[in-house]
């Protein structure tokens, strides 16, 4: 058994190995005495009920306040991807115990998406916001009409979401931790109200930030306007976050992130999906390149983690890219491969305009877009084993230089908010607000290299699991052949006859010179995260 205390949310989080076939599971409390003397583990305290364990095929997981509505994380609905569904089959559902329908508040569903159900928040919640977290959602479901009867019937799906205040989610473990108040409002003696006041009078629609003017929030009569200019348009705490879920890749994310923090990103958001590989002592670490791990146990629900991240960046971050561990953007841009490494020497008279360019490449290419573009999407190519048989020791970008020819799909940079209320994506690119556009990224621009086949030691542990909503595993027979699929692999792990050179049409060693020529210390030919292990965790 594994468990993960998570502060933020008040609870602790119970892995247990599967139970035999055809029984059930319980989890109860014991004495820690017992437990260190090695005692009797299965004794539970006196007069103490078993714990509720949950059944994940049908649950509400978390929730959190988005100006006047709520936004509700269900699995089990089952709803079809990168579409809308119709709302009216849901009702939301508010109180302290959702088995006395007596003290329970309904309201309506504003939108219904994949797993996000969008809700309005009752006005006597929003007037006591100090209740709020006390509070738990859930999604009422109204049946279908069938053939045989008329009438309907309703079930309220198990929950054990309270609501959560978006301000509230920076705090991460690591280098987490951004003051809520700050990064969302400023101080409070600039605004010359209290947080929990604006809180209340405010809210977002479609990218644009609402209060009501004149009276109080909820009150007959109070009228809605553009917020003050002073709120609307401050400035994000980082100009480029970046965002992934991983499950086990604790071993790869040094790289990831020393190399895309050379490039310019200022913030990274790790959603953790149940690894038991170090992960927390890696990130730890890497605090000075502002890296924070969140406890995501939640099974295939990339999608959904995805939205809750856009949510939680919307003011901290100008743009936020999303990016698996595999994958490293590679920028084009002529003055970002002009010698920036500090243990090179610089010439002289060099132009500040091009070293901005060059120390951060990813604001350089961003801030020139148009105000109206909210998705920047970027090719990508899919780099194979490159002969080797086991995973090399220098790190991927040097490593693996044989790609396939043609692009396999995209990735996206977005601005937060410019994400469609909704919050539907499908991992690769998000649904736009009606104002904003997306564009795409000219392959003379950018490229993400994607070391997708890598050596099959490392290729294989994907059999495991994916943790994509609507992608199916890759034991599953559903899906062979398309894209989701290593071509000419089947359903089980057993390595193919020459893996090793596969997927090679193309010697594409661009990203390997930039790497050796701007990230190498001259002195030792060391890159920086070939740094020995143990001094590296001691950090």
């Amino acid at each position: 058994m594994a468990v993960d205390e998570e502060e933020d949310f008040n609870f602790h989080i119970i892995r247990c190995p599967f139970p035999p076939e055809g029984s059930n599971s319980s989890l109860s409390r014991v004495p820690i005495s017992k437990v260190e003397r090695g005692g009797a583990a299965d004794r539970i305290f006196e007069g103490e009920r078993p714990i509720k364990a949950y059944n994940w095929d049908s649950l509400v997981y978390e929730a959190l306040l988005d100006g006047d509505t709520t936004l509700v994380f269900v699995k089990g609905l089952n709803l079809r991807p990168e579409r809308l569904s119709d709302p009216s089959r849901f009702t939301c559902v508010f109180g302290y115990d959702f088995s006395n329908p007596k003290l329970l508040l309904r309201t309506k569903v504003l939108s219904a998406a994949q797993e996000i159900i969008r809700c309005k928040t009752p006005l006597s919640l929003l007037r006591n916001p100090e209740k709020l977290e006390s509070i738990k959602v859930s999604i009422e479901i109204r049946s279908l009409r069938s053939r045989v009867s008329s009438t309907h019937t309703t079930t309220i799906l198990p929950s054990f979401a309270n609501i959560k205040h978006i301000s509230g989610i920076d705090s991460f473990s690591g280098n987490g931790g951004e003051n809520g108040l700050n990064s969302l409002w400023g101080s409070t003696e600039r605004l010359g109200k209290s947080f929990t006041e604006k809180r209340e009078d405010s809210w977002m629609e479609n990218g644009v930030d609402y209060r009501y003017k004149g009276r109080k929030f909820g009150e007959k009569g109070a009228k809605r306007v553009k917020m003050v200019r002073g709120l609307t348009e401050r400035k994000p705490k980082y100009s480029v976050c970046m965002c992934t879920m991983m499950w086990n890749q604790a071993q790869f994310i040094k790289e990831w992130v020393m190399y895309h923090t050379r490039i310019g990103v200022e913030r990274f958001f790790i959603y953790d999906n149940n690894s038991d590989d170090n992960l927390d002592a890696v990130v730890r670490a890497l605090r000075a390149h502002n890296v924070s791990r969140r406890a995501w146990p939640w099974v295939k629900t990339q999608e959904a983690g995805f939205a809750h991240c856009a949510l939680k960046a919307r003011f901290l971050c100008s743009w936020l890219a999303f990016l698996d561990v595999d994958e490293f953007l590679f920028l084009k841009n002529p003055n970002i491969t002009k010698t920036t490494n500090p243990n090179t020497t610089k010439p002289k008279n060099r132009n500040i305009n091009t070293d901005i360019e060059a120390s951060k490449p990813m604001q350089s290419i961003l801030v020139s877009r148009a105000p109206n573009v909210g998705e920047v999407r970027i090719p990508c190519h899919s780099f194979g084993p490159s002969g080797h048989v086991q995973a090399p020791s220098h790190g991927v970008t040097v490593s693996y230089t044989c790609r396939l020819g043609a692009p396999e799909r995209h990735k996206s940079v977005i601005r937060p908010r410019a994400v469609n209320q909704s919050m539907i994506n499908i991992v690769h690119h998000f649904h736009l607000g009606l104002a904003f556009r997306f564009e795409d990224m000219g392959r003379g621009e950018g490229v993400v290299n994607h070391y997708k086949y890598q050596a099959w030691d490392v290729f294989q542990r994907k059999f495991y699991r994916r943790v994509a909503t609507y992608v199916p595993d890759w034991g599953e027979k559903e899906g062979v052949g398309s894209r989701d699929r290593a071509p000419g692999l089947g359903t089980t792990p057993e390595e193919p006859k020459g893996w090793a050179n596969k997927f090679c049409e193309v010697r594409d060693t661009g990203l390997r010179e930039w790497v050796k020529r701007e990230m190498r210390d001259q002195r030792t030919g060391r890159l920086p995260w070939e740094e020995d292990e143990e001094k590296f965790l001691e950090r």
